[in-house]
């Protein structure tokens, strides 16, 4: 008797149909050949466009100072490694120059950081969730929100006279002016 194992390898087992045959000694079972594997597709290996990875640095700044702020913005957004390589400090001077490139922007508030800036004036996707928004920017919050998240997020109250005098003659008390 063979081992399992060797059956199996052998082939699949099938009934063998025995009603015309006059032999009953003929096993029922008889053995096929397995089909044969499929063959890998043996394909060319892709050339990989790295482009921004292998380009040297100067290269890439001397082409990055003729870009529009949202062109950085986009570039910064791309992989981790352009990320990291323009929101370093050694490449502000591409920011600066790309600010140059559009005529009649204002200038960065000194509260900001300049690719927040950027971001907030050219960017028109929600700074909370990311969502795309026709909103403009608030310039008192330096937000630009989407209705979802300022509805979310804001509350509109409408502060009675009463509170509005207590509180006036409370400031005025703890002063001594009365």
């Amino acid at each position: 008797m063979r081992a399992r194992s060797a059956a199996k390898a052998k082939g699949k087992r099938s009934r063998k149909d025995t009603t015309g045959l006059e032999d009953d000694n003929i096993q029922d079972l008889e053995y096929e050949e397995p089909q044969p594997r499929k063959r890998h597709r043996a394909t060319k290996p892709q050339k990989e466009h790295r482009g921004l990875a292998d380009m040297p640095l100067d290269i890439f700044n001397e082409i990055a100072v003729y870009l529009l702020p949202i062109d950085i913005i986009t570039l910064a957004r791309l992989t981790k490694s352009t990320r990291a390589m323009l929101m370093h400090r050694s490449s502000i001077h591409v920011w600066h120059a790309s600010i140059k490139n559009v005529p009649g922007l204002p200038e960065c508030p000194s509260d900001l950081s300049l690719p927040y800036f950027i971001s907030l004036v050219f960017s028109k996707t929600c700074s909370t969730c990311g969502e795309p928004v026709r909103a403009k920017p608030d310039g008192v919050l330096r937000v630009r929100l989407c209705g979802h998240c300022r509805n979310e997020q804001w509350t509109r109250r409408t502060p009675k006279r009463a509170k509005i005098r207590f509180l006036v003659l409370w400031l005025r008390t703890s002063k001594g002016e009365f």
